[in-house]
């Protein structure tokens, strides 16, 4: 019974959207963090020549720097540079910058909803996992 009830929980979930058009990234260099915007300096420093295209993009974009966790957002899109994109561009720059951590991913759509009185959780589904009870 717990098994169908996962099932259409996650066919519900499979169903819906599930990224926005923001991509989530984190790159860091010996523990520091490094701004995406300066990738493609970077490769040209080191005679690499990148994705213009996407070079233009992080030029322009306004990316949001969230110091504490170490991570940026990146405002991508279909119409312009998606999160695949963009991804694979930063996993390519790590051929010639290799000392480069790169963790990159579309950005998770949620919602935010009340807390659960019993549980303490704002998920709504919480109820139905037993293994938090």
């Amino acid at each position: 019974m717990r098994f169908i009830a996962t099932l259409l929980l996650a066919c519900h979930a499979a169903s819906q959207d599930l990224y926005d058009d923001q991509t989530v990234l984190s790159i860091t260099s010996g523990g520091s963090m490094v701004d995406v915007g300066t990738i493609p300096d970077l490769l040209a420093r080191r005679g690499a020549r990148g994705d213009q295209r996407i070079a233009s993009f992080l030029s322009t974009s306004r990316i949001r720097t969230l110091k504490h966790a170490q991570c940026q957002i990146v405002p991508t899109s279909t119409g312009s540079v998606s999160h695949d994109d963009l991804c694979s561009y930063l996993n390519e720059a790590r051929r010639y910058l290799p000392n480069l951590d790169v963790t990159c991913s579309g950005n998770i759509n949620g919602e935010v909803t009340q807390l659960d009185d019993s549980l303490h959780v704002n998920d709504p589904n919480a109820s139905l996992q037993t293994q938090l009870d």
